[in-house]
């Protein structure tokens, strides 16, 4: 699957012009895309896509126990989320990323998780709405993706890892499906502040990928380090968060099948979550053609206050 598409699709793919490019990469098969760290054998890895102590009092989330080293999260109790499935000859229907609804026909998600714009054409992406469990849904919770926005460059996958998601129907809201609030609160004020993530991302710390039924949820930190956050002297800090996981769980973190979900806040407030990043790449190490992600690199987010005029503007010009 290396068809992009920009020429031949532009109805489904629409793009800015190409900016200056600094960073080289190598890019592998499919909707992996690793760079390398040299002899450690280390890599970043985006298909998916963490210190001090995370309260989940801070939050309204409730969970139990195990992302990596998460916790099951309570039954639709982020009803914003969905599921990103794409439809193989090989696999059939596979949960490959996450996902946020912002109305009823516009879902949020990762860049690099939207790998063929001609597969989108075919229908072949869908997303999944009100799921706690990957394998109990029915038809009426299913949307095909029918046009794709994005900034996203493969040529620099550090920076604008965000996709705008139109569906071919509007959705359905209930008490299960909900739309979450684009941030409000610019990126600077999360620093060394607790966010949530959540997916169905692999929960293994081998290198043998074990997929959660279960929605999982999980606690980091956001942090603003250099020496901890640049990756082959890289990190795109204007446009991406830089996050830890709290020391009471050194191992917490996202794996693959996590990107595109959400990093989110809760407020107080006014009781409402809030979008503010969006779950784009790790570093993992690679042995055997296997990939093991690493816990004690951060974790990366595309920030939503940085993006948020540009994703308002293509839902605007589009709807």
């Amino acid at each position: 699957m290396n068809n992009f598409g920009v020429q031949e699709y532009p109805t489904i793919y629409q793009k800015r012009p190409k900016k200056n490019r600094k960073l080289k990469i190598i890019i592998s098969i499919g909707a992996i895309l690793l760079i390398s760290l040299g002899i450690l054998g280390l890599c970043l890895y985006l298909f998916l896509p963490i210190g001090s102590y995370c309260d989940k009092n801070e939050f309204k989330a409730n969970g139990t126990n195990r992302i990596i080293d998460g916790d099951d999260a309570e039954p639709h109790s982020y009803p914003f989320i969905v599921s990103l499935h794409y439809k193989s000859n090989l696999y059939g229907n596979t949960h490959i990323c996450g996902g946020s609804i912002l109305n009823d026909r516009w879902v949020l998600t990762a860049g690099h998780c939207i790998e063929s714009f001609y597969d989108v054409g075919n229908e072949k992406y869908s997303i999944i709405v009100g799921l706690d469990k990957l394998n109990e849904y029915s038809s009426s919770q299913v949307y095909i993706v029918e046009k794709v926005f994005t900034d996203f460059d493969f040529d620099n996958i550090l920076k604008d890892d965000w996709a705008l998601l139109k569906l071919k129907t509007r959705i359905k809201f209930d008490d299960k499906v909900q739309p979450i609030e684009l941030s409000q609160t610019p990126s600077e004020n999360f620093i060394d502040k607790c966010l949530v993530t959540a997916g169905w991302g692999s929960i293994s710390k081998t290198f043998d990928p074990e997929v959660p039924n279960k929605l999982q949820e999980t606690f980091l930190r956001v942090i603003n380090d250099d020496s901890k956050c640049k990756i082959n002297n890289e990190w795109e800090k204007d446009s991406t968060f830089c996050t830890k996981s709290p020391t009471r769980r050194p191992y917490t973190m996202t794996c693959s099948g996590d990107s595109g979900g959400p990093l989110f806040s809760f407020n107080k407030t006014d009781q409402k979550w809030y979008l503010e990043g969006i779950t784009s790449y790790v570093v993992m190490k690679l042995q055997n053609s296997k990939r093991q992600c690493l816990p004690n690199y951060p974790g990366f987010f595309t920030k939503i206050y940085t993006y948020k005029r540009d994703i308002l503007k293509t839902i605007s010009d589009n709807s």
